[in-house]
């Protein structure tokens, strides 16, 4: 089975700080049954040095987990952005983490950080999302065209494509193929108007549900089309904090359902 990673998304507030330190963090982790672990921009700062970045990486080792991604802090799609992404080449290279996650859809600006980073063995992943040109299948293979760098890739969110009335399983997945670097998995299920926490979306409404509720996405299906690609990347837990059940119970559960739906 791939990795499984959890990202700090369980333990951020507002996008704005998270609940435990980096080190309390990686230990969570650890307990909770996880290989790795996805570094929120709210983690790992543009104040972080590389020392401090060394630091975090020694624990790391100790505890035999990984950094599966880092969100890059301080970016926008401009060169001062760009600037942002080649000073943090040495904190991602001090945490040994060759994957970084941005949230910018400018093709030509990507283009630009892929080959800034392509020399340090370093790769650059979106997430599927609503809104911008990752948020359909057909949109997402266009820009991958535009793009076409070795080291761009994406991070597949299903529950986005779901959102957007997509076919997001295995024929997506196939679709897709090697462009899958890694997977983002959050569950969500249709849901009433009237049901606490809904999330709209047009004239549709969602609510979250844990992992392996058969009324959420059919996660089955995903990692069928990922095994027929020979995907070896992090799946990767990037729930917000849960509503439903206790934190570690979540994360623990979350874990479990996920290698049992693997292995299925």
């Amino acid at each position: 089975m791939p990795p499984l990673s959890i990202s700090g998304r369980i333990i951020e507030v507002k996008y704005r700080y998270c609940e435990m330190s980096l080190a309390e963090f990686l230990k969570f982790a650890k307990e909770c049954g996880y290989d790795g672990v996805e570094l929120r921009a709210t983690q790992i700062t543009s104040e972080t040095t590389v020392r401090q970045a060394e630091e975090f990486r020694k624990l790391a080792d100790e505890l035999n987990i990984n950094i599966s991604s880092c969100m890059v802090p301080g970016i926008s799609a401009d060169e001062e952005g760009l600037k942002s992404l080649e000073r943090f080449i040495s904190v991602a290279k001090a945490l040994r983490c060759n994957m970084l996650k941005v949230w910018i859809g400018d093709v030509e600006w990507i283009k630009r950080a892929c080959d800034l980073l392509e020399p340090h063995n370093i790769s650059l992943i979106v997430q599927t999302h609503i809104g911008g040109p990752f948020e359909t299948l057909d949109s997402s293979l266009e820009t991958l065209e535009k793009i076409s760098r070795k080291n761009f890739g994406l991070q597949y969110d299903p529950s986005h494509f779901f959102v957007k009335k997509q076919d997001y399983g295995e024929k997506a997945v196939k679709k897709l193929g090697k462009n899958i670097f890694q997977i983002s998995i959050q569950n969500i299920r249709p849901a009433e108007p009237d049901e606490p926490d809904v999330i709209k979306e047009k004239d549709s409404y969602y609510a979250r549900c844990l992992v392996g509720d058969p009324r959420g996405l059919d996660y089955k299906s995903v990692f069928k089309g990922l095994k027929e690609i020979g995907f070896d990347g992090y799946i990767v837990l990037n729930e917000p904090k849960p509503k439903q059940i206790p934190l570690k119970e979540f994360a623990i559960k979350s874990a479990q359902e996920l290698r049992k739906l693997w292995e299925n």
